[in-house]
């Protein structure tokens, strides 16, 4: 009799927290949900604006009988490189020059070439890291539709737009290496290497995490030696809706307000 009034207490009180886990997440998602409806930014003068937006997006993997999913991965990319669509027409809006968006198996690099000329927006002006084989290819192309993202003119007619890998982590950096000359090295050689080894043109003014699992930001095998004065964060909600929308980006401009400013010595 004690063993069933232990399942029965058991299963009401999983049933309890599976609902409060529930309310819990429907309330931290509806400011993003509502916001989502106009699909238009606010007003962004109250913020400081980055040079450098960089994002890291992590993949969910759906195991089976014959290991992950091709076809939830296809779609995580495809969610993926809507929002890279989305977050190049923001960048433009708020005046930031330069986005690299980075996956550490690759797939936006392959569904980034899998794009025609004339799908790719006049304002992205895209440069591929180094090349990297992935599992998955993409087997559809993407076409962003016309929309009005923020109710501001453009204050960045052009943004330069980074597609990263795993490969542009140590690969890069032995290459970089590998150029330096045999006389004796300076902090300046070495400085110059770096600065040219991969395809970002300036150093990352903050960084975001887009991780399905809500932990503390890790890099994931981006380039962390380009990370020297670099606000790094997450975004929580983001592993709620798997997409981002206009507060994520207020959120990712007010981290970067806040952040402490240290320029060096």
């Amino acid at each position: 009799m004690a063993a069933v009034l232990y399942a029965v207490l058991f299963c009401l009180l999983h049933t309890v927290y599976g609902l409060c886990k529930y309310i819990c997440t429907l309330v931290q998602t509806a400011p993003y949900r509502i916001r989502c409806l106009n699909d238009v930014l606010p007003s962004l003068d109250r913020y400081r604006k980055p040079t450098h937006l960089a994002v890291v997006f992590v993949w969910e993997t759906h195991q089976t009988a014959l290991g992950a999913s091709p076809t939830h991965m296809r779609q995580q990319v495809h969610k993926a490189m809507l929002d890279v669509y989305r977050l190049v027409e923001w960048c433009a809006a708020a005046g930031i020059a330069e986005l690299s968006v980075y996956d550490e198996q690759g797939l936006l690099r392959e569904a980034a070439q899998a794009l025609s000329p004339s799908a790719s927006p006049a304002l992205m002006d895209v440069h591929m890291g180094l090349d990297t084989q992935g599992q998955y290819p993409p087997p559809f192309a993407y076409s962003p539709s016309p929309s009005a993202l923020c109710d501001k003119a453009l204050h960045q007619p052009h943004v330069r737009v980074n597609v990263l890998s795993a490969r542009d982590d140590k690969p890069a950096l032995v290459q970089a290496v590998n150029t330096l000359p045999t006389i004796p090295i300076t902090s300046s050689h070495i400085s110059s290497a770096l600065h040219h080894a991969g395809a970002m043109a300036t150093e990352p003014d903050v960084l975001m995490v887009c991780d399905p699992c809500i932990r503390p930001p890790e890099l994931h095998g981006f380039p962390c030696w380009c990370l020297r004065l670099t606000t790094i964060g997450s975004l929580p909600s983001w592993a709620h809706t798997r997409e981002w929308m206009p507060t994520h980006f207020l959120d990712t401009l007010r981290l970067y307000t806040m952040a402490e400013q240290r320029h060096g010595a």
